[in-house]
């Protein structure tokens, strides 16, 4: 396997200057940045990607952690997530938390050991208090996590309303609204604006509470 040292001594230069080139810092002359690239051509090297990242503290890794991949949102999530990451030189980690605070957490330690440069999070445990202390940029998907966090969410509630509304002028005098878990934002976000669209106008409806996983799970039907 070709190293570092070997780059060095086909370029006729140090490894100080190998190295760089390699990590684009510190001054290399033209010269030498030609010698040096024409080498690692030369000898097809590829560098200790493992080693780099305990050197440089960083992976060119992204964690994204979701409650259920079975759930059919998520993995269009993930892909868009994954084209525009792989543009910009990143590779997603996919975490499945099954919204389960421990394993998410366990998630959490191993992408930190594995100096990920930063998560996404679309979990939906609850419970959010582990992530203030991490030293790494974090964003939310559709969900608040604190006033710390950058968050990027969806305008549910007034989706809700809208295809609500889209169906009563459509004709729809009977319509069944399939809940989310209480408690998660997007969820009762959606069910207020649906909520609020059919009482306003006097619809028959029925909630169907479904959760948000992919198990089967005994529904409880409400006709309001």
């Amino acid at each position: 396997m070709t190293t570092i040292k070997d780059v060095a001594k086909y370029a006729n230069v140090s490894v100080a200057t190998v190295s760089r080139v390699l990590n684009q810092k510190g001054y290399v002359s033209k010269e030498a940045e030609k010698a040096v690239t024409s080498a690692i051509e030369a000898l097809n090297y590829k560098p200790n990607a493992i080693a780099r990242t305990l050197y440089h503290k960083t992976s060119g890794m992204i964690g994204l952690l979701v409650p259920d991949i079975a759930n059919p949102f998520f993995p269009e999530l993930a892909r868009s997530i994954e084209d525009v990451a792989l543009k910009k030189g990143y590779t997603v980690v996919l975490c499945n938390t099954d919204s389960e605070l421990v394993k998410e957490q366990q998630y959490v330690r191993a992408l930190q050991q594995k100096y990920v440069d930063g998560l996404i999070l679309a979990t939906g445990t609850g419970s959010y208090e582990h992530y203030q202390s991490l030293d790494m940029p974090v964003v939310a998907l559709d969900r608040f996590v604190s006033s710390d966090i950058p968050t990027v969410v969806s305008e549910n509630k007034n989706g809700a309303k809208a295809a609500t509304t889209h169906l009563i002028e459509k004709g729809c005098t009977f319509i069944a609204h399939l809940r989310g878990p209480k408690g998660l934002a997007p969820a009762d976000d959606r069910y207020e604006g649906f909520k609020e669209v059919v009482e306003a106008n006097g619809i028959a409806h029925i909630i169907v509470e479904t959760g948000s996983r992919s198990k089967k799970r005994k529904k409880r039907f409400n006709i309001c």
